[in-house]
This record gives structure tokens, sequence and C-alpha cells, in this order.
């Protein structure tokens, strides 16, 4: 910095935009604006001769060793993004080196980061965030892209996307969340979503070795394209008026098609709804949102044994008369676990039993300890209790991210 004995605001322009907001943040000035903006008020502050606040130096040195602990996200430190000149990718070539990034790797780094409050503020049904409306409506243009490491061996080795850290300029995005931060991920997502990052084979246009004098011609769907066969006598349009007569066809007959285009679903809904007022067609009609009542499900089996196996007269048969469970209890379980990996009620009953997914394995493994009863079962015992977490492939990740839009189409 300069010589702080005779400032203008004019030397104040010529510091660089992150000296002005330090020097505006040690004497607890706002540090939002233009450049223009910063090196006025600056001005105005070293005039009216503020002193420093002892708390927000030590709050800025406490952010810059964070900022340093994040540059050591494998233990090796990385250089500092801010201090990379070149090596820089534009959207355009960068974009095939894009990290498969999924819902699921955002909502595990956020509820990692961030508070509960500020996790559902940021994703809320993953479409009515505000993070998520930056990105919708535009307000993030490029990213650009840059391999600060080298070689591949200096890269942590995780399956996809998993954002170990992160950075933002802005006071929330410090501690690395903040809806600019969550937003740039959403933009990544969404690429990865749509296939744009990394194209398949098929997904590539057909090309052919057309020869110079014949021009290239463009590719074109299946149904866009008017097949008919040319017959002397009849016009091109007439043939176009049939097919598109054919893309409109409707089995209704005119007296339905008269109607407006919700009168069959009210008609339908008066029929149903005397009988079945609780279906989800009566509910969508009524526009009534489907509340799912809190019911108290039994304890998981890991829970149930270890609280029988306390007592001290317990046997074999008081474990298995305290695990079972009325039909009741178990349309419970059913109905509250529906959504399955994104429920942690489903995870929490999982524990302790014997799944669809793991049975082979048990069964392998009963085999094994027939043969060697000194086999090791200290892998597969953690897994059915829940106690060694799964990482999903990346096929997996695809899937569960794009369910919901399947289930829609």
């Amino acid at each position: 910095m300069d010589d702080l004995s005779k400032m203008t605001v004019e030397k104040f322009k010529m510091w660089s935009l992150h000296a002005i907001k330090v020097y505006l943040s040690r004497r607890k000035k706002p540090v939002d604006g233009n450049l223009d903006e910063l090196s006025a008020r600056a001005f105005c502050a070293w005039e009216e001769n503020l002193p420093v606040d002892a708390n927000a130096e030590l709050a800025e040195h406490r952010l810059q060793h964070e900022y340093k602990a994040k540059r050591k996200p494998g233990g090796e430190v990385i250089p500092d993004p801010f201090s990379l000149t070149s090596g820089w990718k534009c959207e355009k070539d960068g974009l095939a080196t894009w990290p498969s990034v999924y819902i699921t790797d955002i909502a595990e780094y956020l509820n990692g980061m961030a508070s509960s409050e500020i996790v559902h503020k940021l994703l809320n049904e993953y479409k009515e965030g505000k993070a998520y409306r930056y990105f919708e409506c535009g307000w993030f243009k490029e990213v650009h892209m840059h391999d600060i490491s080298e070689t591949k061996k200096d890269r942590p080795a995780c399956v996809g996307g998993r954002v170990l850290v992160s950075y933002c300029s802005c006071v929330a995005g410090m501690l690395g969340c903040c809806n600019h931060v969550a937003g740039v991920l959403f933009r990544v997502e969404d690429a990865v979503k749509r296939g744009i990052t990394k194209k398949s084979k098929t997904s590539v246009l057909a090309t052919w070795n057309v020869p110079s004098t014949k021009p290239v011609m463009r590719p074109f769907k299946a149904r866009e394209i008017s097949w008919s066969k040319s017959s002397y006598g009849k016009e091109r349009c007439q043939e176009d008026e049939k097919r598109k007569q054919r893309q409109n066809f409707t089995p209704l007959n005119k007296e339905q098609t008269k109607n407006d285009e919700g009168s069959m679903r009210k008609v339908l809904n008066s029929i149903l709804k005397v009988d079945a007022s609780d279906s989800c067609f009566g509910q969508l009609q009524e526009r009534k949102r489907h509340v799912t009542p809190k019911v108290i499900l039994p304890k998981s089996v890991v829970d149930v044994t270890l609280s029988e196996i306390e007592k001290p007269d317990y046997s074999i048969e008081s474990v298995v008369k305290a695990l079972s469970m009325t039909q009741e209890e178990s349309d419970n379980i059913s109905k509250q676990t529906v959504e399955q990996v994104s429920s942690k009620e489903w995870h929490n009953q999982r524990k302790g039993r014997i799944t669809a997914s793991l049975f082979h394995r048990v069964a392998s493994r009963a085999k094994t300890l027939q043969k060697d009863e000194d086999a090791n079962v200290t892998a597969l015992t953690d897994t059915l209790l829940g106690k060694k977490s799964f990482n999903p492939s990346l096929a997996m990740k695809h899937g569960t991210s794009l369910e919901p839009m399947a289930k829609k189409k």
C-alpha cells in the first residue's frame, strides 16, 4: 500500500479492489460497490481518521488462515487460483473436463458446510431455491476451468464430482457456502445432467465423407421429414395437409372437442369424488396437497437387539419376539420409506436387515464359514449394521439424479 500520510481519491483508485475492501473492512465500513464508490468511501474513512478495529483485523486473519487451509484438499498445497494468470480454459474448451457433479453431490457438500436451515433454503425442493434461480435466470455467465494439478497423480481420487472445498469473495462465501457457490454447482450439474460435458458416441451427429461437389445435408428427425410418394397430378401441399391431419388426429367427436380442456376431468372427478375422495386424481382436481400423516415407527433391528441384550435375562427367543411387528407397523414403514435413498428412515430401517442387494454376499459368506470358522466377516457385518458408508458409482449417481425427470416422462 502507499504512504497513508497524504491520500486522495485518485490514489485510492490506484489500489486493487481487494486492498480497498481490506482497508474498509478493518474500519467497519461497507465493502459493496464499484471501484469509484469504494475509493470515495475509503477516502472519507481516511479523512475521518477512523481507527483500525481489532476484532475486524482478527476476523480477517482468521479468514486468511481458513483460505490457506482450503488450498490443502488432498494434504498437498495447491496454487492460489487468484494468482494464476494463465492456463484458464474458456467454457467451450473446458466443458469436456468439467467434473460429473450431481444434485446428490451438491446436497452432500452443503449438508457438511452449513446448517440444515441454510441447506433447506438453498435447495428447497431443488428448483425453488434462490441459488437455483441465480442459475436459471442466467446470472452466471461463462464458467472457466483450470487444471491446477499438473499431473493426475496429484488429483484426489473420487467417483464423479464430489465437492471438496469452495470459496467465494462475498461475505458468506468466505466460509465456502453461499448462493453464488451453489449456483455455479447447479450450472455444472445442469450441463452434466444434459450430457453436454461428456457426450457419448451416439449423441454426436453422424458424418459422411461427402464429395466436395455435393452439398452437406443437415440431419433431420424422422418425424420432421415428409415421407410422400410423388404422383402426377397431386400437389405437394395436399400431401402436407394430409400429414398434418394425421398428426392432429383425435378419437374425440366434435362435441367433445368443443368442450373446454378440463371439462372431462371435472365430470370424472364428480363421479369419483364420493367413492375415491382421497385418490391422487381427486386431490389434484381439488388442488389439495397430499400430506403424509406422521406415525410412530418401530425401532430398527439394531436398536431393538441392543436394548434386548442389555437385559440380564435375555434369550434368543426374547430377541426374536421383540423384533416381530404387526402388519400395521410394516405398512407404516413401507409408506414412510417410499422415497428410499432420499429418506433417513429408509437408511435407519435397513440397518441389521439382510436386504436383496446383500443377500448374495451373506449367502456366500455363510458357505465360507461352513468351511472355515475363522474367516473374517468384519466388512460384511459393518455393511449390514450401517457402520460402513456406501460410495455410489457414477452410473448410480446419474440414475438417482435423473430419476425424477424419468418419472415425469
